[in-house]
């Protein structure tokens, strides 16, 4: 952006300044503190130092208030325009952005995080003609903004998961919500929590894969179009509360996990039934397997932000077996915002390096060795194997860090499974 004066210029960057560390300064009033990026500045001086040297793309985006839309390089083919800057960068809508952001943070009990900084899940089911353009103006768009984190986009839609400052995120978002493929969206369907200080190690990832979440079924057969009715998490708070309360509800209904058998392991909803399943893709043959179990049932479905719901929710319709089919709109994630000592108990699981996040401090866990209560996961220390194993802190401390006994005889071979994996039944009958 041009600036008719120099005097422009200079206020526009203090302003943005101003904003930047005015997010950051801690919550006492007579605070002279501040907290970015796992560090506490005890001067206006070094934070200012600090923002200039490592979140200076943050603050040109705040001061280059003129600049609309930027285009993909002329040399590459595009239908669209695909933005990579708000329309208004300093309109009441950012703040908006932030307040509706941070309004249920406070429900997550996390040790570590840092200040003003999140991580927030999205999905869009779209047609996507050519989804390697959205891949690349993700990663333009995230690299700009200096967000870290994983996107998976396909001709179905996108799936994210982002972190950052919250000025960062908030500028994504309202990006997002600006473009047409994504007017049908609303900030509340981005879940929000703390980042924390490991979430995304690795930096940002962005893939152009087959499906936004792997379920191995074609996606005309099985379509997001055909998805079952979405419960508010309050109508489903209030089914739960039916099935507790009501026998033949209890009877009638299933309460649904469309999760992995390591993510309920750790957290799940009272009553409910968790198949031990390794991987999402098994969910159809689960369901096939077992459908003498659901004929005639209402089904609650529930995962953790909504995605995988979607189309395992169709799966179940397009077999016509069940009463009813119903899912839990923003999963896991947007009920604990409102419920955090509802009906989930224990931690919700997430796929980033902080493993785990929670509202309550119920474990429904045991540790695999010595059975004392325990919820925190650790991959197993052998080589080749990616296990998460529950060892408390005593039994880690004695050397019991292994998933299984094969796992403690040394590194695994490439491409081979220890035997607690290769062991594992694959998909589990219910017979009750």
């Amino acid at each position: 952006m041009e600036f008719q004066t120099k005097r422009e210029a200079i206020r526009a960057r203090k302003k943005a300044l101003g904003s930047f560390l005015a997010e950051r300064k801690l919550s006492s009033p007579s605070s002279t503190t501040w907290r970015c990026c796992a560090t506490t500045f005890s001067t206006r001086n070094a934070m200012l130092e600090h923002a200039s040297r490592f979140h200076a793309k943050e603050i040109e985006i705040l001061v280059d208030r003129g600049q609309k839309t930027t285009r993909f390089d002329s040399n590459e083919e595009s239908d669209n325009d695909w933005p990579l800057s708000p329309t208004d960068e300093t309109s009441p809508r950012i703040d908006e952005i932030k307040g509706a952001l941070t309004k249920h943070v406070d429900a997550w009990k996390t040790q570590t995080s840092s200040n003003c900084d999140l991580v927030i899940l999205f999905y869009k089911y779209a047609d996507f003609e050519k989804p390697t353009r959205v891949a690349t103006w993700q990663r333009r768009l995230c690299e700009r903004l200096r967000l870290r984190g994983k996107i998976r986009v396909a001709t179905e839609g996108i799936n994210g998961t982002v972190g950052g400052s919250l000025t960062s995120v908030a500028l994504f978002v309202d990006v997002i919500l600006s473009h047409p493929s994504f007017l049908d969206m609303m900030v509340d369907d981005f879940k929000s929590s703390l980042l924390g200080e490991t979430a995304f190690p690795a930096g940002l990832e962005v893939r152009v894969c087959e499906e936004i979440v792997p379920l191995e079924k074609p996606k005309d057969a099985v379509s997001y179009k055909n998805a079952g009715e979405r419960l508010s998490p309050k109508e489903f708070h209030e089914r739960v509360l039916e099935i507790q309360k009501d026998t033949l509800a209890s009877d009638t209904t299933v309460l649904l996990d469309c999760r992995n058998y390591y993510e309920s392991r750790i957290g799940k909803f009272d009553f409910a039934r968790a198949p031990n399943i390794r991987k999402f893709s098994y969910f159809p043959e689960y369901f096939d397997r077992n459908e003498e179990f659901f004929k005639g049932k209402t089904v609650l479905m529930y995962c953790t932000g909504g995605i995988r719901c979607e189309r395992a929710s169709a799966y179940l319709k397009s077999k016509s077996l069940c009463r009813d089919v119903f899912q839990l709109s923003g999963g896991i994630h947007k009920y604990l915002e409102q419920y955090p000592d509802g009906f989930f108990r224990g931690k919700l699981y997430v796929f980033d390096e902080r493993k785990t996040i929670r509202s309550n401090d119920d474990v429904i866990s045991n540790c695999f060795y010595c059975g004392y209560p325990w919820d925190e996961y650790e991959h197993c220390t052998t080589v080749g194997c990616r296990q998460l194993v529950l060892s408390c802190e005593r039994c880690r401390d004695s050397g019991k860090t292994h998933c299984c006994d094969v796992c403690k005889q040394g590194p695994l071979p490439k491409k081979e499974f220890c035997r607690c994996t290769s062991q594992r039944q694959r998909i589990p009958d219910e017979h009750s």
